[in-house]
């Protein structure tokens, strides 16, 4: 009986899962068609639309009307001239490693921020602003928005981009605990009395704040993507988001 409802447990979430890829898949497609590699018109405009972004960002802030309305309509705004840049990178970004990597990343931020500004809207900044309450929250936040990006790229680049991130970060994680164990060895005290070693020492606990939350991030994005890397091969006939000349 328990078996039983394991296994109805993990088809719903089999479903679940294959909704989640094949309106990705809808997304790449819509993607493919409307931004082909070498089809770029938008660029052309970015510099009018970026001076005409700030022209207005600039009248706005000197009309004296409300904060909280003057904070909205710039952000909708930057909303719009984010996604007009988005969208003319949009096919590199999904389909190249230094796209993944530069724009990939921009995106990540710009909607894990945007999404913490709805959220403190709906339960109060205060109560994200509170690490004890809000700390798993927002990292659960950073992971599924970081593997929903992950997984709408091609399946090969956002794995390979995700392994390159993992080792930079393992790495700085491992630099981080030699720095953090010095002090209790012998030549610790001479190692610290180098300016630059102690400044990093200052700095250990910070960093290991933020590169372990980093770690978790990543190792979630990478499983995604290859859960993807499989979904595609089993169920989409090998079909995955690709750059197109024409």
């Amino acid at each position: 009986m328990q078996r039983d409802e394991e296994l109805i447990m993990v088809h719903k979430l089999f479903e679940v899962v294959n909704v989640i890829f094949l309106l990705e898949w809808e997304i790449q497609q819509w993607l493919m068609r409307n931004f082909p590699k070498q089809k770029y018109q938008l660029e052309k405009v970015l510099p009018i639309i970026d001076l005409t972004y700030l022209l207005l960002f600039y009248v706005i802030l000197q009309i004296k009307i409300d904060v909280e309305i003057t904070m909205r309509i710039l952000l909708f705004l930057s909303i719009i001239c984010a996604c007009l840049h988005f969208c003319s990178k949009s096919l590199i970004t999904f389909t190249t490693v230094s796209g993944f990597l530069t724009t990939g990343i921009f995106v990540t931020i710009f909607i894990f921020l945007l999404s913490l500004y709805f959220l403190g809207s709906v339960i109060g900044f205060d109560f994200l602003l509170d690490r004890s309450n809000s700390y798993w929250m927002i990292l659960l936040l950073l992971i599924v928005i970081w593997s929903f990006v992950s997984t709408l790229c091609n399946a090969k680049v956002s794995t390979l981009s995700n392994a390159i991130l993992s080792v930079f970060i393992g790495i700085a994680m491992q630099i981080n605990s030699f720095v953090k164990s010095i002090s209790v060895l012998d030549v610790g005290n001479v190692l610290l009395s180098n300016p630059i070693i102690r400044l990093i020492s200052l700095g250990n606990f910070q960093l290991e704040i933020i590169l372990f939350p980093v770690f978790i991030v990543l190792a979630v994005g990478t499983i995604s993507c290859a859960a993807k890397g499989y979904w595609i091969n089993k169920y989409n006939g090998g079909r995955d988001i690709e750059a197109r000349n024409n």
